[in-house]
């Protein structure tokens, strides 16, 4: 896929990112996936809202299309209900009926 132009204002935000983060070695000066996890972690964000804002990030610099993200978004939801499913084994027992 052809990376698109990003404005000054969004390399601003990657530019924050990658300070805070401690890594600038993708394109744009991206932080790396592990290091924006690794952050986002020490930032006390769950893994499931760091992942949300990776996404938010390889939108904003432009690795995949809009359909792409959605997509990624829906499975990342589909897993958090799942996830939220099998810690509660009642709710199972009800949507198995």
């Amino acid at each position: 896929m052809k990376k698109k132009k990003i404005s000054q204002e969004i390399q601003d935000i990657i530019d924050i990112i990658s300070e805070n983060a401690g890594c600038s070695i993708q394109h744009n000066g991206s932080p790396c996936n592990t290091c924006f996890h690794t952050w986002a972690g020490d930032m006390g964000l769950s893994d499931n809202l760091g992942h949300l804002l990776w996404l938010a990030l390889l939108g904003i610099r432009g690795d995949y299309t809009e359909q792409d993200l959605l997509s990624a978004i829906e499975d990342l939801a589909r897993d958090i209900k799942l996830g939220e499913a099998y810690a509660k084994p009642e709710k199972i027992k009800k949507d198995k009926k």
